[in-house]
């Protein structure tokens, strides 16, 4: 049990492409200010949460992706 939990908190270190995190904040930045403008920050807060997937995408090559 003890083995389990070590396992599941351990987290790796993911090293940090600066053009990754600028792309990050314009991808949650535009939906919060679409959702900010129109009056309705609930479907912006919710649109926004796709970016965070972002920041945790491998780069791999394309040709091992397709398979």
């Amino acid at each position: 049990m003890h083995a389990f939990i070590k396992e599941i908190t351990h987290f790796k270190q993911i090293p940090d492409d600066p053009y990754q995190l600028v792309g990050a904040f314009c991808c949650m930045l535009i939906p919060l200010l679409i959702g900010y403008f129109s009056g309705n920050m609930t479907s912006a807060s919710f649109m926004s949460f796709g970016s965070l997937t972002f920041l945790y995408s491998k780069k791999q090559a394309a040709r091992t992706l397709l398979p």
